[in-house]
């Protein structure tokens, strides 16, 4: 493929027709090619061992032609019976990309692996339909489907991102670098709608990671979030892009605020306050925790609803308590949070519709500790934002571990493995918050998901911090 791609080979054309990018077209080549090997193979074996039956394998996701996943077949009817397109299963089964196997059995003797029952409720599933930016998705297929066209597309744009700075055009990869983002946002939610798995090695582009490296260092930083880093580094007074503070303050504006305490940020150097920050929402630190906190502690906004044992050891048992959460509390109308401790217990929290004080459990148990919460939808939205700055603070000053959140269809989750105080994550929280609203001044590219776009940019930029567009 480096080959390839190195020599300019970017397009396949069929005698059909069809036309394919040089890497899909070499991975469709290399999949069938190995599933019919393997098909010739369990042929093979049938015939050595006189079997007069196939049993043919279930995978999610099939064509709707190949809906024989679970089926055993005579012989007979596997080669010569004809199931659909007017070919037989065995044919079918030399499809491209066809994930399906047979299996050599006995009829009458061989167990089926699935029973009728089974077979049914995983039809069944492989027929719901869910909605997707407004249009149905009719099956699992075509969910599949959409995955692969958001795949390629997000190739494409990482395509463009590697021939824009190896042009040097760093302008126009840094506006491709944000479509991107897009783009991923975009193949989240898709999974968090479909329930599907998402797979970013399908994504992989040659050059990628070294355009990106160039991006975020030397000529490739002309744009106006590296006018900021220096200029913030060397003390002098950011001009916003070019931009007057009037014309950056209007961007701002058009993101609504949501009743929420604020910082305001003067970047203008003078007395004009600019950009208002989301400060007191979500995990809030109010202090008075307990090293011994028992059920029925509370403050002015937060109790402690329920404290039960755990196996800090047993992943399984975090996992399950994480995802029982995430299905309680996705659309819950106040703020939840969930505290699962080194000390072997897991502490239940109720606070109110913007807050929730973690800290009421006291900070001997909540360092180390694994965490969840919740942020209310806001009314007619499929989800609401992902971690505010307060989250962000909240597991500095505690050296927590991994922190999740739910809101509605959104499951993010980060972690962080610096040196980074309370304070220096926060100011960290807020420059991303000024880059992201002067990239979106400047490209006009919409802001679709604020504190995940601020979370993303802090992936890109601050070493030991990860941040997870779903868990």
């Amino acid at each position: 493929m480096k080959n390839l791609s190195d020599n300019g080979t970017q397009w396949v054309d069929y005698s059909s027709g069809r036309r394919n990018r040089a890497r899909t077209a070499v991975d469709r080549a290399l999949f069938t090619g190995m599933a019919q090997i393997r098909q010739h193979i369990s042929e093979q074996q049938a015939k050595e061992i006189n079997a007069d039956g196939m049993e043919i394998s279930f995978h999610h996701g099939f064509r709707p032609s190949h809906g024989f996943g679970g089926l055993q077949f005579s012989t007979g009817e596997y080669n010569k019976g004809v199931w659909s397109d007017g070919k037989s299963v065995s044919e079918l089964l030399r499809d491209y990309n066809c994930r399906h196997r047979a299996f050599p059995i006995i009829m009458g003797i061989s167990k089926p692996v699935y029973s009728k029952e089974e077979l049914q409720k995983l039809n069944d599933e492989e027929n719901r339909i869910v909605q997707f930016e407004g249009k149905p998705l009719n099956g699992v297929y075509e969910m599949t489907q959409k995955q692969r066209q958001l795949e390629q597309a997000i190739r494409s744009q990482k395509e463009r991102i590697v021939n824009f700075t190896k042009a040097g055009d760093f302008e126009r990869a840094n506006i491709a670098k944000e479509k991107l983002k897009q783009l991923n946002a975009r193949y989240d939610a898709l999974s968090q709608a479909t329930g599907l798995p998402s797979q970013p090695q399908r994504t992989e582009t040659i050059g990628y990671s070294e355009a990106m490296k160039a991006l975020r260092g030397g000529a490739a930083n002309s744009s106006s979030n590296s006018e900021y880093r220096a200029n913030k580094r060397s003390g002098s007074k950011w001009t916003g892009g070019g931009r007057t503070p009037e014309e950056i303050g209007r961007a701002a504006a058009k993101i609504p605020k949501q009743g929420v305490t604020t910082t305001e940020i003067n970047i203008s150097g003078d007395d004009e306050k600019v950009f208002t920050i989301p400060e007191k929402r979500g995990i809030i630190d109010m202090g008075g925790g307990k090293s011994s906190a028992k059920i029925g502690d509370a403050d002015s906004m937060t109790t402690i609803t329920d404290i039960k044992p755990i196996d800090f050891n047993d992943e399984a048992a975090i996992k399950k308590e994480i995802d029982n959460f995430a299905k309680k509390y996705a659309y819950a109308d106040v703020e939840h949070a969930l505290v699962i401790s080194p000390d072997g217990n897991v502490y239940s929290l109720t606070g109110t519709k913007i807050n929730v004080n973690s800290s009421l459990v006291g900070r001997d148990t909540l360092i180390g500790s694994i965490g969840t919460h919740n942020h209310p939808v806001p009314q007619g939205d499929a989800m609401g934002d992902s971690f505010s700055k307060q989250d962000l603070g909240f597991a500095i000053e505690y050296k927590t571990g991994k922190q999740y959140l739910i809101s509605g269809e959104r499951k993010n989750a980060f972690e962080y493995a610096g040196d980074l105080t309370r304070e220096d994550i926060e100011k960290k929280y807020d420059e991303a918050f000024m880059i992201v609203r002067s990239i979106a001044l400047e490209t006009g590219i919409d802001i679709y998901s604020e504190q995940q776009q601020i979370m993303e940019k802090l992936n890109e930029e601050l070493e030991g911090f990860v941040f997870y567009g779903r868990f």
